[in-house]
């Protein structure tokens, strides 16, 4: 689980 948070935390600044 904490892998796929940090995963969708990146994401989510990236589609910034």
């Amino acid at each position: 689980m904490q892998a796929l948070c940090a995963f969708i935390n990146v994401r989510q600044s990236l589609n910034k």
